[in-house]
């Protein structure tokens, strides 16, 4: 891991199928994995190729050059890593992507209470895209169900309020850790794109 400094320390990752851990020296037992020094939902993670954008008081130094970079981005903060090779980052990547995909497709949905003009639900469905409910006594019926490809945009303004674009309208959503629910819907959103590209491939096939 490279800090803001330029130094660099040893990290190591372990992706499970719920969670990402970090470890500052290499898990040798069991019982090792049960004390990382830190540990975040995996659908709360993204994984992000490439090395960052250097500076002239900072430029890439020689393991940015080749050893294979990625950012592993978590709400409010990030982690900048070397995987050592290229193809080390290749198989990193597919383990995230992978990781990440099965997660949203057992999951299938997953609901947050919110704020829109009341109390609301605020469902998203990786194959069938974003719902949103009235949610109080007697009345939980549809304020609006968005395809994810009608999605153009979400942005976390502030920690409780969520921007959502659509084609056809902006709307801001008020819900604990805005973040953390963009962080989710992306990935939920990654997941419907990837099985829509393995779909085609094998309708072309």
């Amino acid at each position: 891991m490279r800090t803001e400094s330029g130094a660099w320390h040893d990290l190591f990752l372990c992706v499970t199928d719920h969670d990402v851990s970090l470890y500052t020296s290499p898990p040798t037992s069991s019982e090792d994995l049960s004390f990382p020094s830190a540990t975040f939902p995996l659908l709360a993670c993204k994984f992000r190729e490439g090395t960052r954008k250097p500076i002239p008081t900072d430029p890439l130094d020689s393991r940015e050059v080749s050893d294979g970079m990625f950012t592993l981005r978590i709400p409010y903060t990030q982690y900048y890593l070397s995987a050592g090779s290229e193809d080390m980052l290749q198989r990193w990547k597919h383990v995230f992507s992978s990781r990440t995909d099965n997660a949203v497709r057992k999951m299938g949905s997953i609901t947050y209470s919110a704020q829109y003009t009341g109390d609301v639900s605020l469902t998203l469905n990786w194959q069938t895209g974003i719902w949103l409910n009235h949610d109080v006594k007697g009345d939980k019926s549809l304020i609006f169900h968005h395809p994810f490809s009608s999605l153009s945009s979400a942005r976390a303004k502030n920690r409780r309020t969520l921007s959502l674009g659509f084609s056809s309208s902006l709307m801001d959503i008020q819900i604990e850790n805005a973040e953390l629910v963009k962080f989710v819907l992306t990935n939920f959103l990654s997941c419907h794109t990837h099985t829509k590209q393995n779909i085609k491939s094998v309708s072309v096939a």
